[in-house]
């Protein structure tokens, strides 16, 4: 059975009747009628390919099983690629127009942009050859893996690494340890140059439309380029005879110091180029928005890499820039695209935006859980763009399959079509039909989205893939054969069609794609971590030598042995550590017994473990799951974090699970000086050699210098040195009589490297020296110290009340459609995707003005937006406090959060407060406050004793302030903040003081209250 999700939606957009002027009005004053006229036609949508070709694969390397047995179909991206676009081309109605929204490629390198190229322009020749399809055009943009990507890997050898291999046994040795090696990524240059026929060509008239003979670009399709406007960096478009300027420029080195210092992006972002591959292009009476927006970092380590030749080859190719995960649309970006679209939307063309992270949340929580998944500032990009007349977007990036609209607080709406990976569960990609009929002022957009799965797929089996694999005839005959077709096979072994096979491997991916995140966790992110606590000290040798040391020997530290009771309801660690039993394997087993414990607590009859939960949330997410409650077998973990016994059960497993492990890196011998006996493997440190490192610059000198004189005092009964000693010399120094003038020297000499910073040092000491006391006093006993100031006072039922239900909300946001859009269950459906239906029909704005409505959920009633404090438009967080005068005077704030324009952020509306002794508010007076811009904090949740990426989103609010003088003493007065615009605030009171007698308060701190009002 074909398994689709289909919805659909009108967009009707309804004109104003002719108006009578006052008195008569002739004939001819009146326009005639326009002709109806209809344009249709059909888009797909494909996106996060993440090609990886074959001849960068390894099946004998464990650094590539690894890494192909992640999140993604890695080996059969290829495979699901050339699926995809053989579907599309041979459907009954091929797609006029295709859009692809980024990670084409699965971590930029230049070959594998080389390949997707090479297909696209065979499929552009192929469709071209059908008759009615001479203008059939692919759009694409990169995404976060495409450019300056420093992960660029290959996992085979080169051609001469295999070659000088003069056995068999060599060459498979070779091929079974090779852990990859760096390759050329992308930078914008080579993007332009490899899909020059796919939104970026060179061509003198493409702004006309005018394509030269060898270009691939449809013939009147015109293009138009962010770094040619005066919006670009510095207002200076670049000339495309001058394109090298669009490329991460250079850092000079006063800008570099300044940066590394601050870690502050406005200090380079003009070197970064951000969005300099948006383009605009125009093809019939369609308009392409195409914004790259994918952020960009730079590694201040960079410039002495490459002095020492340590710098990896893709590092050197980009120049020292490098991706990352989350997105950003410059106001200069946004402000080209509203200029530039304004005549557009005026003649009412039909503009589809391309972007790679979600214009628009998919799901409630998204931007405070999997903020990197959805633009930093998608609230204010998506409400530019819906009020300017832009009200398409396509997405990609989670590799989930969702549709989501936003309604502006003007009352325009945008919708955000966010389609999964070619090589993620599902391997899907969308088609839109899409049809506008234009009478006169009257507008209706009809547009029916359908999604199609490669596990479905009727075209697979023309297919093979291949792989480069291992040969040996005898003798010298032996080596890799480059393309290998590799044999497919069912459950049972037996060799099976290429339709079959992907069923089955998206059958197992999402069980590979929690082993696969289990796997970057502990493998890649851990070992990343460890490495970059040393890597990132590269211009301090006596530093890097003594930490990487310190982190190496952890990495082959043996600890306790993990072991589940036979019940399975709890475990034990083993009475002495293991040898080669590393932190690796610990965590490994530790997680695997956390995710197959049984939660359903006897209920379901297989029991329902950690790991299923994960499957059955995950997958609905990336359905895009269109149920509106849970499902029952999560319903006893629900319960379990919503009273908090979930989050206890965490603590206790933690602490029996890692207080022994850490106690044991604690009480270790460190060897400090080569007189020292050596220590056997896996049973401690060994810094001798790292002491005497010769240290580089001031901070190097001055912590060789002081851990030379302070630390290395508190040795062992056994004569060697540990971490505890290391924390007893560390008190000692801190009780001493010269802490004080040593922290007042080191703050002196980097005051202007730690500004605020410093401050917070200072507030941190006395509780340092707290707990340390208490430790060492304690007989350095961690579990006890942990009970005495972390458990027993902070994890109290309230905590692990209000953590279980915020785990609870991320949950339920994964699995529940919450959006607007009339989601229901096609009964029809089979496995885990199933078809969801959603219908909109929704009023906008038509020649810049508002007609009618607003958004509206039902088919029958168009809704304006309303003012509320919730969406911004009426104030709250209403305060007030005393002014200069106690008795007279009083002064107010509030905020708004109306939409900010991005031509000029310092524009903030009117706001007032009026006032009156009247508690009905007659005869009040009305004072303007002074308002302006400020992005603020919102908390999600603190737990009062560590931050981490869940605790706050950032939020541009509109802050008034105002204040009150010579009031009456003893009255009391009524009144209200607000405007006439959006309306007002609810009536509140205030009473004077007296100059005679005292008056009462209350005060609330750190009531450690829900987790929805923190």
């Amino acid at each position: 059975m074909t398994m689709k999700n289909r919805s659909r939606f009108v967009i009707c957009v309804v004109a104003a009747l002719l108006v009578l002027l006052t008195g008569a009005v002739s004939v001819s004053s009146v326009p005639a009628l326009a002709e109806e006229t209809t344009t249709s036609y059909k888009i797909a949508h494909v996106t996060d390919m993440h090609v990886f070709i074959e001849n960068y694969a390894n099946i004998y390397s464990q650094a590539y099983i690894d890494k192909a047995k992640g999140t993604k179909l890695l080996e059969e991206s290829q495979l699901a690629s050339e699926i995809a676009f053989d579907e599309l081309m041979n459907m009954e109605e091929p797609p006029m127009y295709v859009f692809i929204t980024g990670d084409l490629t699965n971590d930029g390198e230049i070959e594998n942009h080389e390949w997707v190229g090479n297909l696209l322009k065979k499929v552009t020749a192929e469709m071209r050859a059908k008759p009615g399809y001479e203008g059939f055009q692919i759009f694409v943009i990169p995404g976060n893996h495409d450019l300056y990507n420093k992960k660029a890997k290959s996992f085979l050898p080169p051609a001469e690494e295999i070659e000088a291999c003069t056995t068999y046994e060599e060459l498979k040795t070779l091929l079974e340890n090779y852990e990859g090696i760096s390759v050329v990524s992308a930078k914008v240059t080579d993007f332009f140059r490899i899909y020059s026929d796919f939104g970026y060509c060179d061509c003198e008239g493409r702004k006309e439309g005018n394509h030269n003979a060898s270009c691939g670009m449809a013939d009147g399709c015109s293009l138009e380029f962010f770094y040619e406007s005066n919006f670009w960096y510095g207002g200076k478009g670049v000339s495309r005879d001058q394109l090298e300027p669009v490329d991460g420029e250079t850092i000079p080195e006063d800008v570099l110091e300044a940066y590394e210092d601050t870690k502050n992006f406005a200090l380079i972002q003009s070197y970064a180029k951000l969005c300099s591959l948006s383009y605009i292009a125009r093809i019939e009476d369609m308009t392409v928005l195409a914004l790259n927006a994918d952020s960009r970092d730079y590694d201040t380590e960079f410039p002495e890499r490459v002095q020492k030749g340590k710098a990896t080859t893709a590092e050197i190719a980009n120049g020292g820039w490098h991706e990352t995960t989350g997105a950003y649309i410059s106001d200069e970006c946004l402000q080209w695209a509203v200029e530039s679209l304004k005549d557009d939307v005026k003649n009412n063309r039909s503009i589809f935006t391309l972007g790679h992270a979600n214009f628009v949340p998919h799901f409630t929580m998204e931007d405070e859980i999997i903020s990197l998944f959805v633009y930093d500032n998608w609230e204010e990009a998506t409400y530019t763009l819906a009020d300017a007349g832009i009200r398409y977007g396509f997405t990609g990036h989670q590799h989930a399959n969702d549709q989501v609209d936003y309604v502006t607080q003007n009352g325009n709406v945008f919708y955000d079509f966010e389609t999964g990976s070619l090589i993620s569960y599902g391997s899907a990609y969308r088609t839109i039909d899409y049809t506008k009929t234009v009478s006169g002022n009257k507008v209706v957009e009809d547009v029916e989205t359908e999604l199609h799965f490669l596990s479905d797929s009727s075209s697979a089996d023309k297919y093979t893939y291949h792989r480069p694999e291992l040969y040996n005839n005898g003798g010298s005959d032996f080596g890799v054969n480059m393309d290998t077709v590799a044999t497919v096979k069912d459950r049972l072994g037996n060799a099976c069609s290429i339709g079959d096979y992907l069923v089955i491997v998206n059958e197992d991916l999402l069980s590979s794609v929690e082993s696969g995140m289990l796997g970057t966790i502990i493998n890649e992110s851990l070992y990343d971590t460890i490495e970059g606590l040393s890597a990132g000290m590269g211009k301090m040798p006596y530093l890097q030598a003594v930490v990487g040391d310190l982190l190496k020997d952890v990495r082959n530290f043996d600890f306790y042995k993990f072991q589940p009771n036979a019940d399975g309801k709890w475990f034990s660690l083993s009475s002495t550590p293991e040898r080669g039993y590393d932190i690796v394997t610990y965590l490994t087993d530790a997680l695997n017994w956390v995710l197959s414990y049984d939660f359903s607590y006897g209920e379901a009859p297989d029991g329902y473990t950690l790991s299923d939960g994960y499957m059955t949330v995950y997958g609905a997410h990336l359905n895009g799951s269109g149920t509106t409650e849970m499902p029952d077998e999560l319903k006893p973990l629900l319960a379990s974090l919503e009273n908090g016994e979930f989050v206890r059960w965490l603590v206790n497993f933690l602490y029996d699970a890692l207080v022994p492990q850490l106690q044991l890196l604690l009480d270790a011998p460190i060897r400090t000086v080569d007189t020292m006996a050596p220590l056997a493997a896996g049973k401690g440190f060994d810094i001798a050699a790292a002491l005497k490192t010769n240290p580089n610059g001031m901070i190097d000198s001055l912590a060789k210098d002081n851990l030379s004189k302070y630390a290395f005092k508190s040795n062992s009964e056994n004569g060697y040195y540990s971490l505890n000693g290391l924390l007893k010399d560390v008190y000692a120094l801190l009780t001493g009589d010269e802490f004080g003038p040593l922290l007042d020297k080191v703050l002196s000499l980097f005051s202007g490297a730690l500004g605020d910073t410093a401050g917070t040092i200072i507030n941190l000491i006395p509780t340092v020296k707290e707990y340390l006391g208490i430790y060492i006093d304690g007989g350095t006993d961690l579990g006890k110290t942990l009970d005495d100031v972390l458990i027993d006072k902070y994890v109290t039922d309230a905590f692990c009340k209000n953590l279980g239900d915020y785990a609870k909300q991320i949950l339920e946001s994964f699995y529940i459609d919450t959006t607007f859009d009339h989601a229901y269950e096609n009964a029809n459906a089979t496995g885990l995707f199933k078809a969801y239906g959603e219908n909109y029909l929704v009023t906008c704005t038509y020649n810049g003005e508002k007609l009618f409505g607003g958004h509206t959920y039902d088919s029958s009633v168009a809704v304006d937006v309303i003012p509320t404090t919730e969406n911004g438009l009426k104030p709250g967080r209403i305060s007030y406090t005393f002014g200069d005068n106690v008795y007279t005077d009083k002064n107010f704030m509030w905020f708004t959060s109306v939409q900010v324009d991005v031509f000029d952020r310092t524009i903030v509306p009117e706001s007032f407060i009026r006032y009156s002794t009247n508690e009905n508010l007659s005869a009040s007076k009305t004072v303007k406050a002074t308002g302006e811009n400020v992005l603020n904090e919102i908390p999600t949740i603190d737990l009062g004793i560590a931050y981490f990426n869940l605790n706050f989103a950032m939020k541009t609010y509109n802050r008034y302030t105002v204040s009150l003088t010579g009031l009456e003493e003893g009255k009391t007065y009524f009144y209200q903040v607000g405007n006439d615009a959006y309306g007002w605030s609810d009536a509140y009171s205030f009473t004077t003081g007296k100059t005679s007698g005292g008056f009462e308060f209350m005060a609330f701190s750190d009531i450690q209250g829900s987790v929805e009002r923190n």
